[in-house]
């Protein structure tokens, strides 16, 4: 039997927001520009699993992928007392390999502030 360890590493960091603490769940790997990635609404960092495992992209980039508050390992504040989530911070920049740029610019078009910055070197948007 042969098999191998990959070298994504996954951690906990506490992070104060609004007087409350979460401890949320991020998995990492590569070194060099650090690129933060944002799993959709319903989904976590698993998400960015094929960019994590991606060898050659890991030469370039520390990729970061977390999971928000709420979604995967990131388990809702320890005093929660059941009521509902309301998502209060609005990161914007988010990529999907079901969207074009142009559909990721008519959707910050529509919220207010919202701002993108289109990576085509990635390749994301092949």
């Amino acid at each position: 039997m042969t098999g191998y360890i990959e070298p994504i590493v996954g951690r906990y960091v506490h992070v104060e927001t609004d007087g409350e603490l979460h401890r949320i769940y991020f998995e990492e790997n590569g070194a060099g520009i650090p690129l933060v990635c944002l799993h959709t609404a319903g989904s976590d960092g698993r998400q960015w699993r094929h960019l994590l495992a991606d060898e050659e992209f890991a030469k370039k980039f520390r990729i970061i992928a977390f999971d928000m508050p709420w979604h995967g390992k990131s388990n809702p504040p320890a005093n929660w007392t059941g009521e509902d989530y309301r998502l209060l911070h609005l990161l914007t920049g988010e990529y999907d390999f079901s969207c074009t740029p142009e559909d990721t610019m008519r959707t910050a078009a529509a919220i207010n502030g919202a701002s993108v910055t289109i990576m085509e070197q990635l390749g994301h948007f092949r």
